[in-house]
């Protein structure tokens, strides 16, 4: 990417300035895909859980609720390898793309329980927990990748303000097309 800044700043200070806004809108735009992947989960994973699995709401809290607590233990355990991985000299992006595969093999498998007719507690709980853990291994680099995209702090606003209308949009086609089709299928 310095390599193209660097290109466009030879041919004038307006399509330098464009192309590094480029890069930071290109980070941002991460945001829009992991806000659909975790707003559409936690928007249907209760649903599944209680309507498609039978699961009490007791117990379906209780498995969100481990899952929230792995969380945790994700969030830190992703944020460990990032500052090690930092502290070695080595990068941390291709953990956004290497957690990509078992996150959507998590996703894909807690989506496909139902048809299968897996009901088990722990096949839906460890389902769940490899979802969750493999979103941290994707989401924590990535968060992590703004201090290294710009060390100038009015551009990080910038980056913090892009982030956040893909952050947004991505709720707002959740809420647009997720939600009224769940709502539909509790109908039926």
């Amino acid at each position: 990417m310095r390599f193209l800044t660097s290109k466009f700043e030879r041919r004038g200070p307006a399509l330098a300035l464009l192309a590094r806004e480029g890069r930071l809108f290109a980070y941002s735009s991460g945001n829009f895909g992991k806000g659909l992947v975790f707003a559409g989960a936690d928007l249907t994973i209760l649903f599944l859980l209680t309507d498609l699995l039978g699961l009490s709401a007791t117990a379906a809290g209780t498995l969100m609720l481990v899952a929230v607590a792995g969380d945790l233990v994700f969030d830190l355990l992703a944020a460990r390898l990032v500052i090690r991985l930092r502290q070695a000299g080595r990068g941390y992006r291709w953990l956004v793309v290497a957690g990509a595969v078992p996150c959507a093999a998590a996703f894909a498998v807690l989506y496909a329980m139902p048809a299968a007719g897996a009901r088990e507690g722990w096949m839906l709980a460890a389902a769940l927990l490899v979802f969750r853990g493999a979103y941290a291994v994707i989401d924590v680099p990535h968060n992590a990748l703004m201090a290294q995209i710009t060390t100038d702090s009015r551009a990080r606003g910038r980056v913090s303000g892009y982030r956040l209308l893909f952050s947004t949009a991505s709720s707002l086609a959740v809420a647009m097309v997720l939600a009224p089709l769940v709502q539909g299928a509790g109908r039926e």
